[in-house]
């Protein structure tokens, strides 16, 4: 396979932009994109990685690749220094840990890029090592060249498609397992090219374990589509609880407290909801100061679903109305009250200024529950489990908010 000098500048013309908030893979390949060796990081992992493919290394990339040629102008030790690691450190003494079979996999797509789209030869060689990798080791790559390929990937899933329908078009030693893994590969892809591949191959292959896996990998394709990225919400609180909120001024406190965090911290909970066969899965991550603290995926069952529901603009104005209206009420009253009673030590200015807090807090509170999407045109959505707590997932767009309510109707019909 005949490697190319990989250009890592901005983004090609008509490239698929990310789903939403970037998620860790992605930054990982825009950090690796802006090191200023990332060209001679990539082709050191190709290099790797076509060595151990050439040698069928199982245990690439957690086996040590010692003894490798110096790239020509750099100092691999000093110049491949990364937040994930150093690359050539780990290739020489072996990733250690999850983070670094993420950065080989990254440098891998990253060092493929150019071979998609290429000759027919390139591509096929190139598609045959992914596939080789993704069945036999740890290192995954195919998911993150996707993404850097974006609108260009149909090249990589023709030549992927190739692999399902003859697999000795990969070596001499391909087989069942690596046509499985081809299949699968495509019925994991997001691109829409990856569909249609999929089912363009589907009548031409004889097994059916491969044939159901093709035909399968377009209603989950289906399934994968209705996917929403937005960022974590608090869920609605009762009237209740936000009338008792608003009167001890917590809920004043708390708003604040949540715009100090994001316009000053940085603060952010970025989460995607994706409707798989398996049911709702939630991922989400906390960003402080543009660190990830810690990361969380929710999966709810379909059978355990109880609600979902897209709040529409406004929902809860009744019941701010009459909030409102009662602690008017209760303000005027007890101004009167005071002014006729005339308490000792009473001070109907202190009581307003605590009425002014309430009502801040309950404006407040509207404001960022429901008028801040809707003033943007967004929504968010609230699933209620059975059992669990509910999780609500804000800043959506309402058409893809209401693609996905549909897909979950349908699926919970079947």
């Amino acid at each position: 396979m005949t490697a190319t000098t990989p250009d890592f500048g901005a983004s090609q013309e008509g490239q698929r932009p990310p789903d939403g908030p970037l998620d860790e893979q992605q930054r990982l390949l825009d950090e690796l994109g802006r090191h200023p060796h990332v060209a001679a990081m990539a082709q050191a992992v190709v290099s790797a990685a076509e060595t151990a493919f050439a040698g069928r290394s199982t245990k690439f990339p957690r086996e040590p690749q010692a003894g490798r040629p110096v790239p020509p102008s750099v100092d691999p030790q000093r110049d491949f220094a990364t937040a994930w690691g150093n690359c050539w450190e780990v290739l020489e003494h072996g990733a250690r840990s999850a983070e670094q079979v993420s950065l080989i996999g990254a440098l891998l797509a990253l060092g493929l890029r150019p071979q998609f789209p290429s000759s027919p030869e390139q591509e096929r060689a190139a598609a045959a090592l992914l596939i080789w990798l993704t069945a036999h080791t740890s290192c995954a790559a195919l998911p993150p060249l996707e993404r850097l390929l974006g609108a260009e990937a149909r090249p990589l899933w023709l030549a992927v498609s190739a692999l399902v329908e003859d697999p000795l078009t990969g070596g001499v030693d391909f087989g069942r397992t690596e046509s499985l893994v081809a299949a699968v590969s495509l019925g994991e892809a997001r691109a829409e090219a990856a569909r249609e591949i999929a089912g363009d191959v589907a009548p031409r292959v004889d097994d059916l374990v491969l044939r159901s896996l093709l035909a399968g990998s377009q209603t989950q394709g289906a399934a994968g589509a209705s996917s929403l990225v937005g960022e974590l919400a608090p869920p609605p609180k009762s009237p209740w609880v936000t009338a008792i909120l608003a009167v001890t001024l917590v809920l004043a406190v708390a708003h604040v407290s949540r715009l100090i965090a994001r316009y000053v911290f940085a603060y952010k909970r970025p989460a995607k909801l994706v409707l798989s066969q398996r049911g709702l899965e939630v991922t989400y991550h906390t960003e402080l100061l543009g660190r990830t603290l810690r990361e969380r995926a929710t999966l709810v069952p379909l059978s355990n679903l109880a609600s979902v529901t897209r709040e529409v603009r406004f929902a809860r104005l009744g019941m701010y109305a009459g909030l409102v209206a009662l602690v008017i009420g209760s303000y005027v009253g007890m101004g009167l009250f005071v002014d006729g009673v005339r308490v000792p030590g009473g001070s109907a200015t202190l009581l307003g200024l605590a009425v002014l807090f309430i009502l801040l807090g309950l404006l407040i509170d509207f404001a960022l529950s429901s008028l801040s999407d809707s003033v943007r045109g967004k929504c968010r959505l609230l699933v209620v489990p059975r059992k669990g707590r509910a999780l609500c997932v804000g800043s959506l767009n309402p058409r893809d908010a209401d693609a996905v309510l549909s897909s979950v109707a349908e699926q919970a019909r079947l």
